[in-house]
């Protein structure tokens, strides 16, 4: 189980890791296994199973569950239908992982949400904790390296961003250099203006990138 914020490297790590062991990488969201009708979840999430086991005697892949919280979410006392049904299939994902021989990683970002009898299932339990303020200025030097030391130090001491936020930050700042009359002389003051209009100074969380 890998567990952290958004943008923190858990499925980038999955990659990796296939890359390096050379093997073949499934990738599911669990937002393609939920239906609105519990029923139909239940026979998709089966048949996920299914499927890589019979992946797992050809080629050894890695089974990556994605977004995966609404399906490891705490069973709750039934009053209803819906939360039966929702127990089912919690038990059924549960069941699945125990009886399951392959590799299967499971990525949620908020692993407090989750039922603890989860947590006895996986062999390993990860957590990705933001990025430090090294690492920031690491990952800020390597994205646009025309960035002084002391620019890159502009940035992060205003904003604590995850590698995620400043790989988008980055890729829509020179797409936008590529149609605006922006001063090359002047990337910091530009870059910093962008960051200004494209997030919450408050939250330093993004607020959404304006058209």
């Amino acid at each position: 189980m890998l567990s952290g914020a958004s943008g923190t490297g858990k499925s980038t790590f999955v990659k990796n890791l296939a890359k390096i062991t050379k093997r073949n990488l499934v990738v599911v969201k669990s937002s393609e296994i939920q239906d609105p009708y519990i029923g139909v979840s239940l026979q998709k999430l089966q048949s996920c199973f299914d499927s890589y086991a019979k992946l797992c005697k050809i080629d050894n892949s890695l089974l990556l569950i994605d977004e995966a919280d609404s399906l490891l979410g705490s069973r709750v006392n039934v009053t209803s239908a819906s939360d039966r049904l929702q127990n089912e299939l919690t038990n059924l994902f549960l069941q699945l992982i125990e009886q399951h021989n392959g590799c299967v990683f499971v990525i949620t970002n908020n692993a407090t949400s989750l039922d603890k009898a989860f947590s006895r299932r996986f062999s390993f339990n990860f957590s990705f904790p933001p990025p430090n303020k090294e690492t920031q200025r690491s990952y800020w030097n390597k994205s646009l390296p025309e960035l002084q030391p002391i620019d890159i130090d502009k940035i992060v001491d205003k904003y604590n961003l995850t590698i995620a936020q400043i790989e988008q930050l980055t890729t829509r700042y020179l797409t936008k250099t590529m149609f605006q009359n922006f001063k090359s002389n002047n990337t910091i003051g530009n870059l910093l203006k962008f960051c200004e209009t494209e997030f919450d100074n408050k939250s330093n969380q993004p607020i959404g990138f304006n058209k």
